[in-house]
Parts: C-alpha cells; structure tokens; sequence
C-alpha cells in the first residue's frame, strides 16, 4: 500500500510537506532519520531550559505548593555551661516536600536570677539567630544540631534558666539562605530570612534549660509557642499588609459637671478599623499633639479689643502615648477604647487643641506589651525598638469649647508618629 511521506522540507524560507508516494510506514528513505533529528533537538532545548530554571535565572524562585515544616521533637536538645551555655544534642521535625532544605535557628528569648528578676531577648539592635543546617531524609523527616555558639546574658553572672525559641524554615533553594550565615557565630540577621521569596517557616518551639530550684512561679515567665515568620506576612517580597483607622466619630469630650474650674473635657469614646492579617496585634496609642493659646496682645483699629487667634504654644509636647490593646475578629476589623483623659485648666485653657491618633499592629505582642508601663503608656522610642512594627496614618481630632472660628491653619504639621 503506496502513503506519502510524512517528512518535511525546507525551499528556501519554506517548510512543505514531501510530496513522494511509495511503499513506506511513514517516511521515505531519504526522510527516514528525521524524527530522531527532531526528538534530539527538542529534548536539547528542553533541558536547557530546565537547567537555567533550575539556576534560577529564567525565573523568581517559588515556594512548593503548600510546603510545610514542622519540629516534632526537641527532647534530645541538651546544654552544656552555667556563665556561658552551649546548645547541644539534635531536634527532629518534618517537612512536606524531601526536596526542600531545611534550617533550625534558635535564640535565647528570656532568662531569669530567680523567679522574678526575668530579662527578655534578644535586644532589638542584635535581631539574629543562630542556624545551622540539617539533614532530610526521603520522607520528608529531617534531624539537625544546633549551632554550638556559647551564649551569655549582659554581665558574666550566670542565671537560673533560660528559655530558649526554636524555630524551623524551609525553602526549594537554600543557596542563598547558606551563604547569608555569619561563619564565625553561624549566625543570620532577620533582615535576610524577611527577603527570601520561598521561606515557609514552623511553628516555634520553646526548651528550658537550668533549674528553677524550686521557683514554681518560673511558668508564668515561659514565653508560649507562637505562628511567626520573621515580619514576612507584613513586609515580605510582594506582600501589602496594612492597618488603618476608620472611624472615630465616636471619640467626644465629655464636659465635667459640679466644676468650677475652666476645663477641657474628658477624652473618651472607641476608635475603630481594620487590618489585612489576623495573625497580627493591633495597638491603639493617642496622645496630645499640640495647645493653642490665644496671644496676650489685641488687634488695634476696627477690631480693636478682638483677640488675635494664633497658635502660642506653652507646654513642651511629650514622647508619652497611651495605649490600649484593640478587640480584632475574623475579618480584620478592629476596635479600641480611646480614654478616658481628664485635662483641667485652672487659669487659662487653651483655645483649641489637637489629639494624634495612630493604630499600630506587631506580631510581637509580648515584646510590645512588655514596654507599656504601669500607667498604660509608651513612648515613641520604646515602641519603635519592637522589631517588624506596622502603623497606620496618624489621625488628628481637634477639639475646643471657646472657639468657634476655623482651626485648621492651626492643625499640627508633624505627623511622624511611631513609624517614622
């Protein structure tokens, strides 16, 4: 039975189907090697293609599908020393993927000279961990070391006990996770783990090492395992994360009754907004912004005897916010109390004054908690040292009760805030 062949020719810039008819399967003899010439050259481009993906020059590396890691056992972690103590021993955990490369960190969080003397960690000016790689296996299970650094407090005074976090990342590339370890402390700075496309992270672990000698107040100090990614889910490659106030149409002077004293009011009401994760803390912090006073001389001619509305300004403004700790549901939306602050004036109130509101959401909430003082306030330096804060834009709510002009003009310019 006579078929044509199925080759291809080239006529000129042309590709045309040969137009010979014999007794063949399916090409001629002249054409009889072209199908492996094809396959050859189709599978030479294809692995060149797949050797520069696998460099990571085609394209962005990307993490596996809903890869995990998780550690599933430190009961083997051991330390060595009292002044200086060295972590040694081996942790477990898995991961989804057998390809993926997985690194243990760990870090000193708090340690504690008795069941109340507590310091926590690390400083915000240190933000590092110290990491060391481990080994997977065709499972998925892997099993590592820790980095064998000493670790000491501020003052060569040995303390009771430590906890210490530990924390599991994997990643499809570890290259450049590898090449960012300090080698002389096996050491990495949060700033790098952040601006990895691919890094997935565990929930962390908490070990104990010393002996609390009887300090059977030492639970209420130990931190509680935490979902944290090192500020990923706020400032990571191609993530928006955002806070905002919304409304604080809530938010009066209340006047005080039965005085006799010129008064502001009292600051009161809720203050509400949202968020675009729920795995963060959202923090309110308000604070007075700016007082006007009306200017000692008056305005001469036609308006003489009118008082003339500039903005005199007699009270240092202080680095002092108070806070309060917002309600956040399942949608990201938030709500705060706001107050209540009392301000009298036994002489002289300020003709208009101006209230800065700012929302602020951390995934430290312990670390942030930690810096508010007894009185519920914070100042902006002791916030800013939280590592990975999100704020929202300032709010500015004016209020005065002997002024009835606009105020506007007067409104305070520098809206820094927490975040500058």
């Amino acid at each position: 039975m006579e078929r044509q062949c199925w080759a291809f020719r080239q006529s000129g810039l042309n590709l045309s189907r040969c137009s010979r008819v014999g007794n063949w399967t399916f090409y001629c003899d002249q054409h009889r090697w072209q199908p492996l010439t094809i396959a050859f050259l189709l599978f030479t481009v294809l692995g060149t293609i797949a050797s520069y993906q696998g460099a990571g020059w085609l394209f962005s590396s990307k993490p596996s599908t809903a890869l995990w890691v998780r550690i599933t056992d430190t009961r083997n972690l051991k330390f060595d020393g009292d002044i200086a103590v060295i972590p040694k021993g081996e942790v477990r955990g898995n991961t989804l993927s057998p390809r993926s490369h997985v690194f243990l960190m760990m870090r000193v969080v708090r340690a504690c000279k008795g069941p109340f003397d507590c310091t926590n960690y690390p400083h915000p000016r240190a933000n590092y961990w110290h990491i060391s790689e481990t080994s997977v296996d065709a499972q998925g299970n892997w099993t590592g070391s820790p980095c064998a650094f000493p670790w000491h407090g501020d003052a060569p005074i040995k303390t009771d006990f430590q906890y210490w976090e530990l924390i599991a990342v994997a990643l499809d590339d570890g290259r450049v996770l590898r090449s960012s370890i300090t080698p002389q402390n096996c050491a990495v700075n949060e700033d790098v783990l952040m601006a990895l496309p691919s890094l997935v992270c565990s929930e962390t672990a908490i070990a104990l090492h010393g002996q609390p000698d009887g300090y059977t107040m030492h639970y209420e100090h130990a931190p509680q395992p935490r979902r944290y990614c090192f500020g990923r889910e706020f400032f990571g490659k191609g993530v928006s994360a955002w806070v905002r106030i919304g409304d604080t149409s809530d938010v009066h002077f209340a006047k005080q009754q039965d005085s006799g004293s010129p008064m502001i009011g009292q600051l009161q009401g809720t203050v509400r907004g949202a968020i675009s994760t729920g795995e963060a803390s959202v923090f309110l912090l308000w604070r007075r912004a700016r007082q006007c006073f009306h200017q000692s001389s008056e305005m001469s001619g036609g308006l003489k005897g009118a008082s003339i509305p500039t903005c005199e300004e007699r009270n240092v403004l202080e680095d002092r916010w108070s806070v309060r700790e917002a309600v956040l549901d399942a949608r990201g939306d938030w709500s705060a109390p706001i107050g209540p602050n009392d301000e009298i004036f036994s002489e002289d109130p300020p003709w208009v004054e101006f209230w800065q509101v700012q929302a602020v959401a951390t995934l430290e909430r312990q670390t942030f908690a930690d810096r508010i003082t007894p009185f519920g306030t914070i100042s902006a330096d002791s916030a800013r040292e939280v590592p990975h804060l999100l704020c929202s834009e300032p709010r500015i709510i004016p209020h005065s009760e002997i002024f009835s002009g606009s105020w506007r003009n007067f409104e305070p310019t520098d809206m820094a805030g927490i975040c500058k």
